[in-house]
């Protein structure tokens, strides 16, 4: 929360420096532009005044000029002349145009900027502006982009941290339950005389958690090869209703499950893929569904036929997963909720290494919500071909 403030703070400064030297280019350009207009004015009134004073010392008079009113005197001037001296210097640089019907001296001569000056300026005005609020737009857009990006990057490393200490958390538990179990049913039958049927349950509850950690470590270990690119994934036809009943058969001899696993598989089911690697997948499927569900859940496992493809479907009673959390459940450690809070434990490795290995065998995984509870994972693959490798 820290980072965040101090990064909202420095982006809050960065555009207000920003905006402030914004604003005064904007008024330089503003000013520049009316100290050149108001040159230009100066510069036409004193030419007109240059002008005036040539007609005063009688420049322009001859024995045809008209005579023109100057406050209390009058002076002659022939136009014709003075057309000429306008023509040749003045006109090149300013707007020069001659009232003949007056006959004042002062309404006679106007000479003003002319026009392509004053556009040019208004042109350079302009495009000044244009660029300043085109460089402020384009700053703006790069402050927000590099904001964004700046924000995300943090929220996946605060996401990565959190995630870290779960992983941590999890993997504690889920190594010290099976470990601190072990030891107290070996310490129990050291110390106690028990009759054969106690033994026959607490080596079984040994065995148990001796499975979980086995499991636990299997995950992790494939997910390291995988990750690494160092495991092998062997190319073999594999029948999946025998895997699934094996599977099914493994998880209904425990002593605490009481639910039900029904397998609708044919028995030609065939695909090709690595045995290992699948097997790892479809138990932690299974496993993920009896998790949730618990000792009574009721599993449900279909597979169909649809033109060139092999689709498994895995059912179950449990409490289903939320739809805001299906595109995420599949990324490497993550769970929903707290490891602190959450009730059912795990690693958030099992969903992981389950789209892992799905993908190296070119299969496809979907989530859909099952009535009136539960959720169903779908896998769709494609059917064998000969000379078919899983690289």
């Amino acid at each position: 929360m820290r980072a965040r403030i101090l990064l909202g703070f420095i982006i809050i400064y960065i555009l207000a420096a920003f905006g402030w030297w914004l604003y005064s280019l904007i008024t330089m350009s503003e000013r520049q532009y009316v100290l050149e207009t108001k040159q230009l004015n100066s510069e036409s009134a004193q030419k007109k005044s240059e002008t005036l004073r040539l007609i005063l010392y009688h420049e322009f008079s001859s024995p045809t000029a008209k005579n023109y009113k100057h406050y209390d005197t009058t002076v002659a001037v022939d136009i014709h002349k003075l057309s000429s001296y306008l023509r040749n210097n003045v006109a090149p640089n300013f707007s020069v145009s001659l009232n003949e019907t007056t006959d004042s001296l002062q309404k006679l001569l106007t000479i003003s900027p002319l026009k392509l000056s004053v556009s040019t300026i208004e042109k350079q005005h302009q495009l000044s502006i244009r660029a300043y609020y085109s460089e402020g737009i384009f700053f703006t857009l790069a402050v927000i982009i590099s904001v964004v990006w700046l924000f995300r990057q943090l929220e996946r490393i605060l996401n990565l941290n959190r995630t870290q200490n779960n992983f941590l958390l999890s993997v504690t538990h889920e190594l010290k339950t099976p470990v601190a179990a072990v030891k107290l049913v070996s310490e129990t039958l050291l110390k106690r005389d028990l009759n054969d049927a106690l033994k026959k349950r607490l080596l079984n509850q040994a065995v148990s958690n001796t499975d979980r950690l086995t499991e636990l470590i299997d995950n992790m270990l494939l997910l390291t090869r995988i990750d690494g690119k160092n495991y092998t994934f062997s190319d073999e036809q594999i029948n999946l209703n025998e895997v699934f009943v094996q599977l099914a058969d493994q998880i209904m001899d425990r002593e605490n499950f009481n639910g039900e696993i029904e397998i609708n598989i044919p028995h030609d089911f065939y695909i090709s893929g690595d045995e290992i690697s699948l097997n790892l997948a479809f138990s932690n499927l299974l496993e993920n569904s009896v998790k949730y569900a618990g000792g009574a859940a009721k599993i449900r496992v279909n597979g169909s036929r649809v033109t060139k493809k092999l689709f498994i479907s895995i059912a179950d009673n449990g409490p289903g997963i939320p739809k805001q959390y299906w595109s995420r459940i599949f990324e490497k450690f993550y769970r929903i909720g707290d490891e602190q809070t959450r009730n059912a434990k795990g690693t958030g490795l099992g969903l992981y290494l389950v789209k892992q290995i799905l993908c190296q065998h070119k299969a496809i995984i979907s989530l859909k919500q099952n009535e009136p509870k539960g959720i169903i994972f779908n896998i769709a693959f494609k059917l064998p071909k000969k000379n078919h490798k899983i690289t």
